[in-house]
C-alpha cells in the first residue's frame, strides 16, 4: 500500500505527537492561543459547522490511548515505517551500485568503441545533411564530432 505524504495514518500519528502530558492535543492547544486572540477556533471533525477543520483530522484512525485502541494502527505505522527503511536502504544500495557501474564504465574497454560508433553516426548524420538538407547543418554538429574525435583520441592513448 502505497501512502501519501499526508494520509490519515501520518495525520494520526502526528496528532499523537503533539499530545501533551495532560492528553491534550493540538486542536486543544492551538485552541486556547486562539481563544485568547480571537481567531476562529479548530473542530477536529469532518465539516466543522462554523470552526476551522483540524489539520491533524482523519476518520480512520482514534487518536487516544483509552482501553488500546491506539495499538493495532501504531503497529501498522511502525510496520509502514520499517518497510519504508528497508525501501530507502534497497535505493540508497542502488544507487550506489549505479555509481559504481558508472566509476567502472570509464576505464571500460568498450568505451572507445561506443565512443567511435558515436562519431561514426555523426559523421553519417552530418554526411546525409550535407547531402540532402544542407541548411540543417550548423556548429553543433562540428563541435560534437570534434568532441567526440577528442575524447577517442584520448581513450586510445590511455
Amino acid at each position: 500500500m502505497k501512502q501519501t505524504y499526508e494520509d490519515d495514518l501520518t495525520k494520526a500519528l502526528r496528532c499523537l505527537g503533539s499530545q501533551n502530558a495532560e492528553g491534550d492535543c493540538y486542536e486543544d492547544s492551538e485552541n486556547m492561543r486562539r481563544w485568547e486572540s480571537g481567531e476562529k477556533l479548530l473542530m477536529c471533525a469532518e465539516n466543522p459547522v462554523g470552526k476551522e477543520r483540524c489539520p491533524y483530522h482523519q476518520p480512520t484512525y482514534s487518536c487516544c490511548f483509552e482501553g488500546g485502541e491506539c495499538m493495532e494502527w501504531l503497529g501498522k505505522a511502525a510496520d509502514e515505517i520499517v518497510s519504508q527503511r528497508k525501501e530507502l536502504e534497497e535505493l540508497r544500495a542502488y544507487k550506489a551500485r549505479i555509481e559504481m557501474q558508472y566509476l567502472d564504465d570509464i576505464g571500460n574497454p568498450l568505451e572507445p568503441l561506443k565512443l567511435q560508433s558515436a562519431l561514426e553516426s555523426e559523421i553519417f548524420k552530418y554526411n546525409y545533411r550535407k547531402e540532402h538538407k544542407p541548411q540543417d547543418i550548423n556548429i553543433l554538429d562540428y563541435t560534437v564530432m570534434a568532441a567526440l574525435k577528442d575524447c577517442l583520441e584520448r581513450q586510445v592513448e590511455k
